[in-house]
């Protein structure tokens, strides 16, 4: 008979190594990370669709793949944050007053106003999943925070007839880093 609680401490270790390995993806030189306080004091010129991405905090292992959230709307943010903690959402001031914390912004250069019609739609629409940590990107069913941004993004494209995806790797678990090098999303400096 299998021991139930060497079974979960083995899936949990696998599960903190693969998430350790792909959250190190490597930052491109030309990013630059700002205060999150001054983004916050600014966050009146963030845009629904923005994508906001946390550096990785070392002290903390829940930080180490970094962390990200998106604008679903001109003045709040959603995300699914942490394991126990399915989607909710903030205004993005109150999201970005973490001292200490800095953050990129990034925006997808196509973004008009029929992909906001359609990405507002979404954004609410798999706003009702659970937090989990998959390895199937396409569940419709399990979030993490990077999986639900870059799902709002690829769902929001396949319903305007094209393919989208701002996963700069393509491996099977999108973390929030791989955002940086996607060369559909440009940075915006608030």
């Amino acid at each position: 008979m299998v021991d139930i609680y060497s079974f979960c401490k083995k899936k949990l270790l696998w599960i903190i190594f693969i998430f350790f390995l792909g959250g190190c993806a490597t930052v491109p030189k030309k990013i630059i990370w700002q205060d999150a306080t001054e983004v916050a004091m600014n966050s009146f010129k963030l845009k629904t669709g923005d994508i906001i991405v946390k550096n990785k905090l070392w002290n903390e292992p829940i930080s180490w793949g970094g962390h990200c959230g998106v604008m679903i709307n001109n003045f709040e943010i959603g995300d699914y944050p942490k394991i126990g903690i399915n989607f909710y959402s903030l205004p993005s001031y109150d999201w970005l007053m973490e001292r200490g914390r800095k953050v990129v912004v990034l925006r997808y250069d196509k973004f008009n106003d029929k992909f906001k019609k359609y990405f507002e739609k979404n954004a609410i629409e798999y706003s009702k999943g659970t937090y989990l940590l998959t390895l199937n990107k396409f569940s419709t069913n399990h979030f993490y925070c990077s999986k639900y941004v870059w799902f709002l993004y690829y769902k929001t494209g396949q319903d305007m007839g094209y393919n989208l995806n701002i996963d700069s790797d393509g491996g099977y678990m999108i973390f929030p880093y791989d955002f940086l090098n996607s060369k559909e999303l440009h940075q915006v400096l608030i």
